[in-house]
């Protein structure tokens, strides 16, 4: 009779600790999902506040600037606009890589898309950078600004490297990293909870 009982306890504090460890995983699972939305929510109001970024900056300098010489204006306008499109495509390519991501998945194929999405996220990146040069000098042949005859040109341009190198440093060292960081650190959670 009493090892009856003491059966009938183990198993109802077996079925307690596995309603509890469900109860655990489905929370865990919804904190881990709610978290990975609102990186996808960031990442496309990102995404568009940057697209309409270059028609923008041509609006101001349209209704600005004073077209002096029109080889260099439409010069600059290609150059601009070819640079505009280059970093567009990249991050919209990125963000819908992004939207793939699905944590339901198994954590060795989160893990690889994770990966992926790093990589690619860190190329388009660098790329962007590597090819800001010809998006300014693109306004700059439109503004027709001497960059190298007059010190305040100097000091501009000297002003605009110095924020790019920061602007650099910062998103390569820190921001990207962190991002992907926490998404690694909730795919190992995803993992430890798979394996109980």
């Amino acid at each position: 009779m009493e090892l009856d009982n003491i059966k009938n306890s183990w198993k109802q504090e077996n079925q307690q600790i596995a309603a509890n460890v469900h109860l655990n995983r489905t929370a865990l699972m919804k904190k881990i999902s709610a978290e990975t939305n609102r990186m996808k929510r960031k990442n496309l109001l990102l995404l568009l506040f940057r697209i309409p970024f270059p028609v923008v900056i041509l609006v101001i300098l349209f209704s600005h600037i004073h077209i002096h010489n029109m080889v260099n204006f439409y010069i600059g306008i290609v150059l601009f606009l070819a640079f505009s499109c280059f970093a567009s495509w990249g991050l919209i390519k990125y963000y819908l890589n992004l939207r793939k991501l699905d944590i339901t998945d198994s954590y060795l194929e989160n893990k690889k898309t994770i990966r992926e999405l790093e990589l690619y996220k860190l190329n388009v990146t660098k790329r962007n950078y590597y090819c800001s040069p010809v998006g300014i000098a693109g306004i700059f042949l439109m503004i027709n600004a001497p960059l190298f005859t007059t010190t305040e040109g100097a000091i501009m341009l000297l002003l605009i490297m110095a924020i790019m190198a920061a602007s650099i440093f910062i998103n390569l060292k820190y921001v990207l990293p962190a991002q992907f960081k926490r998404l690694n650190k909730e795919m190992e959670e995803i993992r430890k909870m798979e394996e109980e």
